[in-house]
């Protein structure tokens, strides 16, 4: 996998304790980079930590956790501020509805509210944080080229669920797809900040079913139409043949994040806008 940053960048990852977040810290880890992970519960992340570590590449890279709730506003931004490091780039990997499928007469609207936050606000607020960082330090340097163009990026996981609404899943969908309409808008927006200083850019995945400790929990709580429908019938091992794992998607991720973006003078675009099929 050819690399997607050097050593000494720093990486953010909002969602990083596990599943396809923990996997894309892991191989940032493994290129070099200074990695931190966000999330809400700090025994999982503190033993993502550990995994991720034993990934890098030198004992000088730091890697660390913060115990925060994602979809909280005020919380991501006394995090980001206070870190001393300004991430190079942003990975938002936050998510799952495990909790709330349904159908929409038989989920509750806490379970909606719920579901928005843990996938569009949860990744709404940490790249609202990193882009008024970034911007600020711009103005700072009052937008001048230096000896290293600062090249800032928002990786963004959404979901396949932001192109089909399926019967079972009206939670997630509407979260993934406002997900989905939050990178398109931003993508436009961001190129009014690229300057000789920096090259903003914004990508977006939408990976299918994959092997994640959410998809396991999400086969105990889903309909079985919705099940039908995505072709979840079997048993958990036959499922495990049948779909790809985490540490797949996150090598695809970071392949297509790689090869997809074109740097054109001092704007970054990208058009890694692709459906992973897996």
């Amino acid at each position: 996998m050819e690399a997607t940053t050097s050593p000494h960048k720093t990486a953010f990852v909002a969602g990083g304790a596990g599943g396809l977040g923990k996997a894309l810290a892991k191989l940032l880890a493994a290129q070099g980079a200074h990695v931190t992970i966000f999330g809400r519960t700090k025994g999982p992340l503190e033993e993502a930590v550990k995994e991720i570590e034993r990934s890098r590449l030198s004992e000088t890279q730091e890697i660390r956790f913060v115990v925060l709730d994602l979809s909280d506003s005020s919380q991501v931004e006394t995090a980001f501020r206070e870190h001393d490091r300004i991430p190079d780039m942003l990975f938002c990997a936050a998510g799952g509805n495990h909790a709330q499928n349904g159908f929409f007469v038989d989920i509750t609207a806490e379970q909606v509210d719920a579901c928005m936050k843990n996938n569009y606000y949860a990744t709404a607020y940490p790249a609202k944080s990193a882009l008024d960082i970034w911007i600020e330090e711009d103005k700072r340097n009052k937008w001048k080229a230096s000896p290293r163009t600062h090249v800032r990026r928002i990786i963004i996981i959404s979901s396949a669920a932001a192109f089909l609404g399926l019967p079972g899943s009206i939670a997630y969908t509407p979260a993934k797809a406002a997900v989905r309409a939050l990178a398109d808008t931003l993508r436009f927006e961001m190129l009014r900040y690229s300057s000789p200083a920096s090259k903003y850019s914004v990508h977006i995945s939408f990976p299918g079913d994959f092997i994640s400790p959410g998809f396991y929990q999400e086969q105990y709580t889903k309909t079985h139409l919705t099940k039908s429908m995505q072709g979840l019938k079997g048993s958990i091992k036959d499922l495990e043949k049948k779909y790809p794992s985490s540490e797949k998607v996150a090598s695809l991720v970071l392949d297509a994040f790689t090869i997809l973006h074109i740097n054109l003078e001092h704007v970054t675009f990208d058009i890694m806008n692709i459906i992973l099929s897996l």
